[in-house]
């Protein structure tokens, strides 16, 4: 602990330095450096204060084993959230058993607990769960990596960024027992909230009450995917989302109506700060909603004090302790998004409209006794929004001089003088939201490759009615206490804006308006997303010293020169937007080598080929398969929750720079190879499909399809004895024919690839089983091959001892999850691979595989060494 000791006693140091010198310039850097020193010390003091009786000490010290049965004793925190299918407990653990042992512990851990039929959900309900209640839940705790892959989020970074040290699925909810209630007044508020959020789901549409539990109680287990896909698409989500962003924008949306009542800005933070704060411990005070409550309760205060730039101080001073406090939290990208939306607010939005707004409603003062010095186009639309010709007349009627001015607004006219409200509303909102988009776009394309062309009109459209829909739903659930009947219009028209919602973003993204999707830069390219903040705060730096009223002029090579710094800036921010949005450079050059990336996808297959020439094709990209039968499971309802293809093996190829795949395979239809390529799909260009002319037909593949031929993209049907060669690789379809007994099962209909450079061979099996390897060698193939992909994630139904020695690899990789529900890959077909002389590679152990060879040599990496 001594090194925190000596930041604690420097930062001191320097920040009385920095007031005593306070009256020179050397201050700022004495602060600014007492800070770093702060944010020293909190770092360092919370990596050398993590108690070794921490429950992710535990884990990751292997004292216990990952997901090994244990007793978990601890308060519940929060409410229970519940949605059609999954509820969610967060628990302050005390103590924890394992194999009888019992340890005192620390730490919060989330168990998901399976609501999705009505006795489970019946026996949760009776357990009667409420915040402060100690219980003891029975599972497997992990904070284990699930997807070991380059461009991955690593899972207990995510865990450690949602201040969670452990988590577990239960398979049942009798595997809860409450031994103590809790109680107090929060408990009751928060037990209201979830009696809220039962009702909302009961007398609304599951549509409309997804939307309504997401933005009105922070509750996204009732939003289901497509809702929320078509939510994301038009860079909307953020209105679903109780984070720093969802109460930013509320907290700015307040404070703008709360302006056009109240002049006082004392009385609005009066107003508004309770409100923020209230919303915020209503939807949980998770971190980011914290964060981003203080943030804005120090802008508002600052903004209240009615300084020259005391705004921007606030935000400065309040991020500086943010971080001082939490230093690892700068790699949080729920905190950069807060402060890059406020930034954006506060350093852009709100000095340009009240600049123009100066400009529009312009009359001779002491402050400012000269019209605007700006263009007169300029002049002109500011006036046609806020020039107010009654007002003056009443102004000049109260002085004691007379004076004529000379206003040319752009429009003007009776029906102007009605609509020009609404407009001037709809301008102010469409500038806020395009700052925020200016001062977010590298944090959207690094964190989630998206940028949200339509965001910038939709937020308007779609936060109005989201808006409206709430402010129906408060009165719909009051008087549906009542009786039904009385909640029945609200209800209709809270559907009527749902569907409204909805259909406007359809709308915007069937125009091809919508977002686009990018990969990254890496390397040295990185300095890209750095540099174009540059031009972005100088512009926000000369936008906030603007002074359209300055009664002395400055001189003409000065001005000048400020003019040709805000084109250069202004003309660097559009081009570098340009390389971060569409990456022209990011795409790896040819090598002249072929290459083989299998990607861990857990259960499930999916490979990346990089051809010498630089043409990439994806044989097939995992996908998370739905065990439940028909009768467990809830039509009407697919959850919300990322998929593979989106969260892994988009995710990896975006790291490569990739924004266009040549090639995809689907070696059959089961959800673990076909699902991943519908996500791919969406979010890369593709150059043409490929399919099994055996395979059985999907719901899955029906939607693939149908993206495909919206995105005209050609495919085409396989059999055996096909050929193709790219660059200079040579792809032989081995098996199966055009023609197969009906009787053939899915997994027996895989594609087999053999990919063939120079004299090196590489054969994809996808999930073929004995069957399919007998047919394969009786058909007289030659199969022998320097790397394998093991049939069906080595089960004990594939690799049979002939088909075995017919390939003789020197490598046999096996896609499988770390630990596999179906025990994969069997001993026994591990040992025979090893017994014909290959070495055997998981994905689960060892992460991606990767293969490269010039035709000659081949070279094997792992990603986890």
């Amino acid at each position: 602990m001594i090194g925190p000791v000596y930041f604690a006693a420097a930062s001191v140091l320097l920040a009385s330095l920095s007031f005593a010198f306070r009256e020179r310039s050397i201050a700022t850097a004495l602060l600014l450096a007492a800070f770093l020193s702060a944010g020293a010390f909190g770092y360092t003091y919370e990596a050398a204060s993590l108690s070794p009786v921490r429950v992710k000490a535990i884990y990751d010290l292997g004292i216990v084993p990952q997901a090994d049965p244990v007793a978990v004793r601890g308060t519940l925190v929060g409410a229970v959230e519940s949605g059609p299918t999954t509820a969610v407990l967060r628990i302050a653990a005390t103590e924890l058993t394992h194999r009888g042992e019992a340890m005192a512990t620390e730490g919060d851990v989330r168990a998901f607990v399976p609501v999705d039929s009505d006795d489970a959900r019946g026996d949760l309900e009776r357990l009667g769960l409420r915040q402060g209640d100690e219980v003891i839940i029975e599972c497997g705790l992990d904070r284990d990596e699930r997807f070991l892959n380059p461009g991955v989020a690593r899972r207990p970074e995510l865990l450690d960024r949602q201040g969670i040290d452990a988590a577990c699925t239960l398979k049942s909810p009798l595997l809860i027992e409450r031994v103590a209630k809790g109680g107090g007044i929060a408990a009751s508020v928060l037990a209201a909230r979830g009696a809220a959020i039962e009702r909302t789901a009961e007398i609304f549409s599951p549509q409309t009450a997804g939307i309504l539990a997401a933005a009105m109680f922070g509750d996204r287990y009732y939003l289901d995917r497509e809702t929320a896909e078509i939510f994301r698409e038009g860079g909307t989500f953020h209105v679903l989302v109780i984070s720093g962003l969802h109460i930013t924008f509320i907290a700015g949306l307040l404070l703008y109506f709360t302006s056009r009542f109240v002049r006082s800005r004392v009385r609005q933070a009066a107003i508004v700060l309770p409100a923020v704060w209230i919303f915020s411990f209503s939807v949980g005070m998770e971190k980011p909603v914290t964060r981003a409550a203080l943030m804005f309760s120090f802008i508002i205060i600052g903004r209240a004090m009615g300084q020259a730039g005391s705004m921007l101080n606030a935000a400065g001073a309040c991020s500086l302790m943010l971080l001082a406090w939490r230093p690892s939290d700068v790699f949080d990208p729920s905190l950069l998004l807060t402060f890059a939306s406020v930034f954006g607010i506060i350093a852009t939005a709100v000095p340009l409209i009240e600049k123009l707004r100066a400009v529009g409603g312009w009359r001779p003062t002491r402050e400012a006794p000269f019209p605007p010095s700006v263009p007169s186009i300029v002049r002109r639309f500011c006036e046609a929004l806020y020039w107010s010709e009654a007002g003056w007349r009443i102004e000049s009627g109260r002085n004691v001089w007379r004076t004529s001015l000379f206003k040319r607004p752009l429009v003007a006219g009776g029906v102007w003088e009605r609509i020009r409200p609404t407009v001037r509303f709809v301008f102010e909102a469409v500038v806020v939201s395009a700052s925020v988009q200016l001062w977010l776009l590298p944090l959207m394309a690094i964190y989630f490759h998206r940028i949200p062309v339509a965001g910038i009109v939709l937020n308007i459209w779609t936060g109005g009615l989201v808006a409206a829909m709430g402010v129906l739903a408060v009165p719909a659930l009051l008087l549906g206490s009542i009786a039904d009947v009385l909640a029945m219009p609200f209800v209709a028209a809270a559907e009527a804006a749902s569907a409204a919602a909805v259909w406007g973003s359809r709308a915007v993204l069937g125009l091809g308006i919508g977002g686009l999707r990018m990969p990254v830069f890496s390397g040295a390219g990185v300095a890209i997303y750095f540099l174009y903040l540059v031009p972005v705060v100088a512009l926000a730096v000369m936008l906030v010293r603007w002074d359209p009223f300055r009664i002395k002029p400055e001189p003409r090579p000065r001005t000048t020169v400020k003019r040709s710094l805000a084109a250069a800036a202004a003309l660097m921010t559009l081009g570098l937007g340009y390389l971060i949005v569409f990456t022209p450079f990011s795409a790896p050059e040819p090598e002249d080598r072929l290459r083989v990336d299998v990607l861990d996808v857990g259960q499930g297959d999916a490979a990346l080929i990089t051809f010498p020439n630089g043409e990439t094709m994806l044989i097939d990209a995992g996908g998370q398969v739905d065990y439940r039968t028909d009768a467990e499971s809830d039509e009407d309802f697919e959850p919300d929750r990322a998929r593979i293809g989106e969260m892994v093996v988009s995710e990896f190829l975006w790291q490569r720079g990739l924004s266009h795949i040549d090639h995809i395979v689907a070696s059959h239809a089961d959800s673990d190879h076909l699902q991943g390529l519908i996500d791919v799909a969406r979010n890369f260009t593709i150059g043409r499909a490929y399919f099994a002319a055996a395979q059985s037909e999907t719901g899955e593949s029906q939607l693939l399809y149908a993206i495909l031929a919206e995105r005209g993209v050609a495919v085409e049907r396989l059999s055996a004895g096909e050929v193709m060669e790219v660059g200079g690789v040579r792809v032989d379809v081995l098996y199966p024919g055009a023609t197969t007994p009906p009787s053939l099962a899915e997994n027996d209909r895989s594609l087999v690839l053999l990919l063939t450079y120079g004299e090196r061979r590489f054969l994809f099996t996808g999930d073929i089983e004995a069957e399919a390897e007998r047919l394969l060698l009786e058909s007289g193939t030659e199969l022998e091959a320097d790397v394998v992909k093991v049939p069906h994630h080595g089960s004990r139904t594939s690799s049979t001892e002939a088909f075995v020695r017919a390939v003789r690899p020197r490598f046999a990789v096996i896609p499988v999850g770390r630990r596999s529900r179906f025990r994969h890959p069997d001993p026994q077909v591990v040992e025979r691979w090893r017994a014909a002389g290959a070495e055997t590679l998981t994905t689960g152990s060892r992460g991606t595989i990767t293969f490269e060879t010039d035709g000659q040599k081949i070279e094997v990496s792992v990603f986890l060494k």
